[in-house]
């Protein structure tokens, strides 16, 4: 894979990885994060935009559906689940929520995976999205990573494929291909404050 774009530090992305960062998600380099618990909020306002759970829920599983299906087309598609998670505590705010879905894809061949992840970064810039890194990351297995958002929408996503022929994965593992969809912080309007 050659490196589409490189990692470009905008007030956005700085935003991003701070949430990232310290809402738990883990250090950047780590090669599967289990979920998303803190979205980024918007940059230019105090307020969040109202929207239903179940809306913003079944936004971010239909996306996570489909780039899986992008990812290992090989693959017999599994059910995504999207999950509520409250926004940062620092808000002060109890009516505030992002949602998250991930998959995780084992057992196709490498190539597939590989590739998959290049249609995935193909989609999404063609829809839109912002690519922030395509490239491999700091980690000790030198995951190849894709992060990319939509701000206007409040959608962001973040991609490892882990390779077993580099030789980096403990013995045993097989590669496979990490995806995490996740939003920033909404209202919900059934929640009182």
């Amino acid at each position: 894979m050659s490196s589409h774009r490189h990692f470009r530090p905008t007030l956005a992305v700085a935003a991003l990885l701070t949430a990232l960062l310290a809402g738990g998600c883990g250090p950047t380099d780590d090669p599967a994060p289990k979920t998303s618990t803190d979205a980024p909020a918007p940059e230019t306002s105090t307020e969040f935009p109202v929207r239903p759970v179940e809306e913003v829920r079944e936004e971010v599983r239909a996306l996570a559906g489909r780039l899986e299906g992008l990812v290992a087309p090989s693959l017999d598609r599994q059910e995504i689940s999207a999950y509520k998670t409250a926004c940062s505590m620092d808000y002060g705010r109890s009516d505030l929520f992002s949602a998250s879905a991930s998959a995780r894809l084992e057992g196709a061949p490498e190539d597939e995976l590989e590739s998959g992840m290049t249609r995935v970064r193909d989609d999404l810039e063609e829809s839109g999205w912002e690519i922030l890194m395509f490239e491999p990351n700091s980690s000790p297995v030198q995951a190849w990573e894709l992060r990319a958002e939509k701000v206007d929408e409040g959608l962001f996503l973040r991609a490892l494929f882990t390779d077993a022929r580099t030789g980096r994965l403990p013995a045993g593992e097989e590669s496979d291909v990490y995806l995490n969809v996740f939003t920033q912080c909404w209202t919900d309007p059934e929640a009182g404050d």
